[in-house]
C-alpha cells in the first residue's frame, strides 16, 4: 500500500514538475514576441519574432535604411525617424525611397487628418486643392488583398507608429501619397502597403501630439499649414 501511494506522488511529482517547465518555456516564447510587453502595441506584438522588434523597444540601431522626416508646425521643427522595412514591403520602400532622395517631398504638406481613424496624410499637396504635379507611374499595391499579384509576404500591421501608402479605389494606384497611424487601426491590414514604422516612442508622440491637436475643416483638411520640410534617407 506504502508502495502504491509513494509511486502515485513521485507521479504527481513528475507531472507537476513537467507542467511548470512547459508553462515557463510557453511563456518564454510568448514574451520573446512581446505579448506580455507593457503597454506594448498591436504592431510589436505581432512582430516580436522580427530583427527590428529589438530596435523598436529598446532603441538600438538595427542595420537598414531609414528616413528622417522633419516637419515644420508653425514655429516648431521637429524631426521623426522611421525604420523604413524592406523584408516585407521591397517594392514601397525602393518607391519612397525614390521619392524621398529625388526631393519630391520637400515643402508637401499634411492634408488629411481623419480623427476617427487616426489618419495623417501627406505627399501630394503643397497647398489645398493644389496637387504636386507628378509623371511618376503608379507602384503595385505591396499587400495582401491585391487580387492581380501575391503579396502576402507583407503582413505588417496598421498600429500606432506605422506609415503606409495611401491609393485610390484602384489596387494598383500608389503613387508618392503615404499616411501615419495615430492610433491601432487594424481595418487597414492586408489593404494597404504599410513599410515602415516610427522608432521610438518619443517621435511618435511628438508626431500624435500635432494630430491630436490639429483643427481641420469639414474635408479633414487642416486649418493651419503642417508642412514635410524635408526627407532624407540614411543607412545603418
Amino acid at each position: 500500500m506504502k508502495t502504491k501511494l509513494a509511486r502515485k506522488r513521485f507521479i504527481l511529482i513528475v507531472s507537476a514538475l513537467t507542467l511548470v517547465i512547459v508553462l515557463a518555456v510557453v511563456f518564454g516564447v510568448l514574451t520573446g514576441t512581446g505579448v506580455f510587453t507593457e503597454n506594448g502595441s498591436l504592431y510589436r506584438r505581432t512582430y516580436g519574432k522580427k530583427d527590428f522588434y529589438k530596435y523598436y523597444l529598446e532603441g538600438n540601431n538595427v542595420p537598414g535604411t531609414y528616413a528622417v522626416m522633419t516637419f515644420d508646425v508653425g514655429v516648431e521643427t521637429f524631426d521623426i525617424e522611421i525604420y523604413l522595412n524592406e523584408k516585407t514591403s521591397p517594392i514601397t520602400v525602393a518607391n519612397f525611397v525614390k521619392y524621398a532622395e529625388s526631393g519630391f517631398y520637400d515643402g508637401t504638406i499634411i492634408h488629411r487628418v481623419v480623427k476617427n481613424a487616426g489618419t495623417f496624410q501627406g505627399g501630394t499637396y503643397v497647398a489645398k486643392n493644389d496637387v504636386k504635379p507628378n509623371s511618376e507611374a503608379p507602384i503595385v499595391g505591396e499587400f495582401k488583398s491585391n487580387p492581380l499579384h501575391d503579396y502576402s509576404y507583407n503582413d505588417m500591421t496598421h498600429a500606432k507608429g506605422v506609415i503606409s501608402m495611401a491609393r485610390t479605389s484602384a489596387v494598383n494606384s500608389a503613387t508618392s501619397g503615404f499616411f501615419i497611424c495615430c492610433k491601432d487601426y487594424p481595418a487597414w491590414d492586408g489593404d494597404y502597403a504599410a513599410f515602415g514604422f516610427i522608432t521610438n516612442d518619443e517621435d511618435i508622440e511628438k508626431i500624435c501630439k500635432v494630430f491630436d491637436e490639429t483643427i481641420t475643416d469639414s474635408k479633414d483638411f487642416p486649418v493651419s499649414a503642417i508642412t514635410l520640410k524635408s526627407v532624407k534617407i540614411i543607412k545603418k
